[in-house]
């Protein structure tokens, strides 16, 4: 898990703590590399990564740089996850990737972290929502879409292993006495 040393990057403790990028930096890397003149950057709460909400002419965007110990295979993986997913049903609400300069949907900086830029997905968290029957139930239709839509989605570095996922729970359990 994204958080937990030993899982989806392989880091250790070692080498899990580094110098975040301030919303200074999110302006700076937007503009050089992205060709995009953000007016305003607010960093975003995450449990790995520097992700930065950008105001812009355009709309807002997302600029997600990765945890430096990420593998390139794993920020793959999820950035063409979304792609299929995208293709597969358009109408699913969900952010879209803003393609580099080159092309690409990422691309690697100076110092080894991967940035990408999505698409600012409005709307409440679900955290912050009000829920009833109808809005469950319409949480439960997005993610039968979402599930559907992955079906067929094949990557090598999918194998790896998450903690989101039920069958990692007894690796979890050891890790358990470290928590504070």
């Amino acid at each position: 898990m994204y958080g937990i040393p030993g899982f989806e990057s392989g880091a250790t403790a070692a080498t899990f703590s580094f110098e975040h990028s301030s919303e200074e930096d999110a302006l700076e890397i937007a503009r050089r590399w992205f060709g995009v003149a953000a007016t305003g950057a607010l960093r975003l709460d995450t449990e790995r990564d520097d992700s930065f909400k950008l105001e812009t002419a355009d709309g807002d965007r997302v600029l997600k740089l990765a945890h430096p110990a990420d593998k390139i295979g794993t920020i793959d993986l999820q950035l063409r996850a979304m792609q299929y997913v995208g293709r597969a049903d358009p109408a699913l609400p969900l952010q879209r990737i803003i393609a580099t300069p080159q092309g690409g949907s990422s691309l690697a900086l100076p110092g080894g972290r991967v940035a990408c830029m999505l698409e600012w997905l409005p709307g409440t968290l679900l955290l912050d929502a009000t829920t009833g029957q109808h809005e469950l139930g319409a949480l439960g239709d997005t993610l039968g879409r979402l599930s559907k839509a992955m079906d067929g989605y094949a990557n090598p570095d999918a194998a790896r292993l998450s903690a989101w996922e039920l069958r990692t729970v007894p690796r979890l359990a050891t890790i358990l006495a470290e928590v504070k």
